[in-house]
């Protein structure tokens, strides 16, 4: 059973937050229609899969008298069709209308949000979120956003105008540093893969083949921690038993850490602190995360026919005992 295959939404969207935002939908049944060129390269068809591709030059007003959603930037529905007109002739439409002025734009928001900031490591320049990870989170939570007006326009039967802007939704992701800066008067910046002001260890290690994720939530566990790196000593060592003690040492703790893990490979750390009940994982290249046991259990893949042959794609995270996610094939 498909959950929402009743429901037919409007595709103008360019970016990646609008086309992640309607193929969650189209994941669950949705009848999603975009009018546009055909997508030539790998990413635009990677991003319209799901997507029913009409015409460029199909007239918007032919969709929207059976479309229950249209999702678009603000500066590309045409003069005729303003939020007045629309309201007035679509009045049971959801428009989600996401902001592309100013410093809305993905990379610009990322910027301007104080997220580019906080990504990358110390003393290196700030960096964009890796494969548009900002701009998909956003698309996850537009999607939301439309399935509530959705729920709302059930009891009431009237439409309404989402104003989603990229900019707010990435600054609303920096709680944390938000308070450390108000509650505090620290203020945060980029920190590479550890958290040396809360946490210590909780970091990414070079070791023989790749990289290796491992860390502690809490003091509880650090004697397992360093049992499991034959270090015993370090659990009653005055200047690093508590984790407060640890953080103001981090680059010392970093050093006594750095050649175990050198040592050693990615499956065989994960042995060590696996049977030690240290939370941990491997980096995995995206490649070998499609490969991954859990992943193929879960069915995250999807198949479907590309135009050089059948490809396996990720669809929509969300199981639910109702429904399971559109398979394209």
């Amino acid at each position: 059973m498909s959950i929402l295959n009743q429901l037919t939404v409007v595709d103008l969207s360019r970016g990646r937050c609008g086309a992640y935002a309607v193929a969650q939908l189209a994941d669950f049944g949705a009848t999603v229609m975009r009018p546009c060129p055909a997508p030539d390269t790998p990413a635009q068809q990677a991003l319209h899969w799901g997507v029913r591709l009409l015409p460029a030059d199909t007239p918007l007003d032919s969709l929207l008298p059976t479309a229950d959603v249209l999702v678009a930037e603000r500066d590309v529905l045409p003069a005729h069709l303003d939020e007045n007109a629309l309201r007035r002739t679509y009045p049971k439409l959801i428009c989600a209308l996401i902001r592309e002025d100013g410093e809305s734009g993905g990379p610009l928001a990322e910027a301007a949000s104080g997220m580019m900031d906080m990504t990358g490591f110390p003393g290196g320049e700030p960096t964009l979120s890796g494969w548009g990870a900002a701009e998909c989170f956003a698309g996850v939570s537009l999607s939301f956003a439309i399935t509530a007006a959705l729920h709302q326009r059930a009891r009431t039967g009237e439409g309404a105008w989402i104003d989603y802007s990229l900019y707010d939704t990435f600054f609303s992701l920096l709680e944390s540093p938000i308070l450390f800066q108000e509650l505090q008067g620290v203020a945060s910046t980029r920190s590479g893969s550890a958290d040396p002001g809360t946490l210590v260890p909780y970091d990414v290690f070079r070791c023989q083949d790749g990289y290796f994720s491992v860390g502690l939530a809490s003091d509880a566990g650090w004697d397992r921690f360093c049992g499991a790196m034959g270090m015993p000593e370090l659990v009653s060592d005055p200047r690093y038993d508590t984790n407060e003690k640890r953080c103001q040492r981090y680059g010392e703790m970093t050093a006594i850490f750095a050649p175990f893990f050198s040592s050693r490979t990615r499956q065989q750390l994960q042995d060590i602190f696996s049977a030690a009940n240290i939370p941990c994982a491997p980096v995995l290249t995206a490649h070998e995360a499609a490969r991954h046991p859990q992943i193929q259990a879960r069915e995250i893949l999807r198949q479907a026919s590309g135009r050089s042959g059948p490809l396996s794609l990720p669809c929509t995270p969300m199981r639910m005992s109702v429904t399971k996610p559109v398979r394209w094939e």
